[in-house]
């Protein structure tokens, strides 16, 4: 699932939160990363944080959190 959130000014001085509630169903084997990134108009990333996950652990509701800090300001 792709989330997206636009115009928002991206500056390589500040740092970003990032949060969001996940779960898997019952039964799910996914394995793999969430990412959470902020990408410039123009495509380029700016800043991406991952996290490794398992469904076998999150079939209840579960927290990602992270900190963004952008290499370069976004596009205007």
């Amino acid at each position: 699932m792709i989330v997206s959130m636009q115009g928002m000014n991206v500056n390589a001085s500040w740092t970003y939160n990032a949060s969001f509630n996940f779960k898997f169903a019952e039964g799910s084997t996914f394995s793999g990363a969430l990412t959470a990134s902020l990408v410039g108009s123009d495509g380029s990333v700016l800043a991406t944080s991952s996290q490794n996950v398992s469904a076998a652990s999150a079939t209840n509701w579960t927290s990602f959190f992270t900190t963004l800090q952008p290499t370069a300001d976004g596009p205007d």
